[in-house]
């Protein structure tokens, strides 16, 4: 009879155990899957300093690799060169900025093929340029004079058309002149 007593002692407690351990699991894994998820999200808001593209979207692609999707080339006398790049679901978006000389400027738009340039409306209903927050680039909002390139280019070896938009804005209508690339996938 000791035996049987035992057995109905213990299954209370067995009980309580598997309870305690479901529980436990229940608020343990959801509690780590946020921490990872927030960590995951942290870190691609916030790139490693060593990046080189503070703010960026993605950091697995250079500068070289962003010029060549959006068909625009950085001059060698560039400043302050940012970039970013977004896979999306179908198309796919490279960011880029840079400072040039005013000198430069006239060279660096000649330069862009087929673009199509005209004064370009403010920067604050452009979703283009908003868009550029992301790789830190200097806030368009203030500059006073802006102008907009646009063109469509075919990526070697791709079957997508790539348009990029190209902004050249001054602030003080001196050195140095800001300039903002939008590139993205069209069909």
């Amino acid at each position: 009879m000791a035996t049987n007593e035992h057995r109905t002692a213990s299954a209370p407690r067995r009980r309580r155990w598997l309870i305690a351990a479901l529980v436990l699991l229940l608020v343990v894994l959801p509690a780590g899957a946020a921490g990872g998820l927030y960590w995951l999200v942290e870190q691609d808001r916030n790139p490693t300093a060593d990046s080189g593209r503070p703010g960026s979207w993605v950091t697995t692609m250079t500068s070289a690799e962003i010029s060549d999707f959006a068909q625009v080339p950085i001059p060698a006398g560039a400043s302050d060169v940012r970039w970013g790049y977004v896979e999306g679901f179908q198309d796919d978006t490279a960011v880029m900025a840079f400072r040039l000389s005013a000198d430069a400027v006239d060279s660096f738009a000649a330069g862009l093929g087929g673009a199509q340039w005209k004064d370009a409306a403010p920067a604050p209903r452009n979703s283009a340029l908003r868009d550029l927050r992301h790789i830190g680039a200097p806030d368009p909002s203030g500059v006073l004079t802006l102008r907009r390139g646009i063109f469509v280019s075919h990526q070697p070896g791709h079957t997508k058309r790539v348009e990029s938009q190209v902004w050249l804005g001054s602030r003080t209508g001196i050195d140095p002149v800001q300039v903002w690339v939008y590139a993205m996938n069209v069909p």
